[in-house]
């Protein structure tokens, strides 16, 4: 009797065992999917503003982003009397439209009347582009590389091209310069160094469970979606590259890329500039909290690398 006894707990034992597995690698499924989640599959924001809300005419534009050849929409503002292009690259959960709490379209205007012809591109997964799972950096590099050969055949030579990124956008242009030095001078707003302390914090902030779980989250990332989150690290991108002018902008009191990952890319690359703010922005907000002063700082940064 007592063997029978010892026999069912054990088998008791086991199955709750495995059903508590299957629990926690549910909630790391369900939770590996959200965070990378295609922004533009369900309730996609609208793209609006736009440039010319803002008195800046642009075309629809569709390119291919190099390497893997997926469809990468974007808006296209030409100023004839340019010889310099920027391209212009949303954070997470955005688009070309609503990055900046719908200020992006404003600062692209600002661009444009300050000299540049600008183009700004839904990354995949976001906007009109092609649907994808969001990929921190890793694979939309190539649809700012794509950019690239787009304003190439345009007639913008080597050099004569940059990029501003926010937060994922200056993840992705981070690891496209590694790879290609057309890409003349950079600016990487809210930026992060390594994803990994990151998806710590975004974690706790979007999900409240002990990080007990990411272990489970890293691994189905792995499992279903091809990539471990602990390997996008722009950090070695900014390292890797030839150099040439960088310029980074944080606020203190982003919560999410804490300001230690932005020192670190400052520091990677020789004679890099950096702009951080005391207070008053959240994440990748800076410019909707300081419009004018923003437009400075970029529009010089870019007119002394640039033109």
């Amino acid at each position: 009797m007592e063997r029978k006894t010892q026999k069912w707990m054990k088998i008791h034992a086991i199955s709750f065992l495995g059903l508590l597995s299957s629990l926690y690698l549910s909630l790391c499924t369900y939770a590996a999917l959200a965070v990378t989640r295609q922004e533009n599959l369900k309730n996609p924001k609208p793209l609006k503003p736009t440039p010319e809300d803002f008195g800046a005419k642009y075309e629809k534009i569709i390119f291919r982003a190099r390497n893997d050849g997926m469809k990468i929409a974007g808006w296209y503002m030409r100023n004839p009397a340019s010889k310099s292009a920027i391209i212009l690259v949303h954070g997470r959960f955005e688009n070309r439209a609503s990055a900046m709490s719908c200020t992006f379209p404003k600062l692209a205007a600002a661009l444009h009347k300050a000299g540049f012809s600008v183009l700004m591109i839904d990354l995949r997964g976001h906007g009109k582009s092609e649907t994808a799972r969001c990929d921190f950096g890793l694979k939309s590099k190539n649809d700012v590389l794509g950019a690239v050969d787009w304003l190439t055949a345009q007639g913008f030579a080597p050099g004569h091209i940059g990029a501003l990124g926010i937060s994922l956008g200056g993840s992705a242009v981070n690891y496209a310069a590694a790879e290609e030095t057309a890409i003349g001078a950079i600016v990487g707003d809210s930026t992060y160094s390594d994803m990994k302390p990151v998806a710590e914090i975004i974690w706790q902030d979007e999900y409240g469970l002990p990080h007990f779980f990411l272990p489970g989250v890293f691994l189905m990332h792995r499992i279903l979606i091809g990539f471990d989150i602990r390997d996008v690290v722009p950090l070695n991108a900014v390292r890797e590259m030839e150099p040439r002018p960088i310029f980074f902008i944080y606020c203190k009191s982003d919560k999410i890329i804490p300001i230690t990952q932005t020192k670190e890319m400052v520091a990677a690359m020789p004679g890099a500039e950096s702009w951080i703010i005391a207070k008053g922005c959240e994440h990748a907000q800076i410019y909707p909290a300081i419009p004018e002063a923003y437009e400075s700082r970029v529009i010089s940064f870019f007119q002394k690398h640039l033109q």
